[in-house]
């Protein structure tokens, strides 16, 4: 059975390419444009792995991975940022068990090692 990718980022282009790549690979995807859409998808799609941007147009990534955090079934999901952002410190990413954080631009090998790492 393959692992299961959700991809959420607002940038329709990064998502397309991201998730058509890990399919390639033999992971099973679904995708999300906003923090709500973000949210659902968790739910129905109950993914192994997600990949979440930090600013999304109706929220915070980080909002999401809170209320990720608090579903009962999805405390130990490894979350990766997805982020523009340069200055790391003040995400304040500590918090977050089993995460691992890209800087876009990034490359897919960069993105495949993070998810590698979680076992796949």
């Amino acid at each position: 059975m393959s692992k299961k990718i959700l991809v959420v980022d607002d940038d329709p282009d990064l998502v397309k390419v991201f998730a058509l790549r890990l399919k390639q690979k033999g992971y099973e995807t679904e995708t999300a444009q906003t923090a709500s859409e973000s949210i659902q998808k968790v739910q129905s799609f109950v993914p192994n792995i997600i990949l979440l941007d930090i600013q999304l147009p109706d929220g915070s990534g980080l909002d999401v991975a809170k209320k990720i955090r608090d579903m009962p079934d999805f405390k130990e999901t490894p979350i990766i940022f997805i982020t523009g952002k340069i200055e790391l410190e003040k995400l304040q990413l500590s918090s977050f068990v089993n995460t691992e954080v890209l800087i876009k631009p990034c490359e897919f090998e960069q993105l495949l090692a993070k998810i590698e790492k979680f076992g796949s």
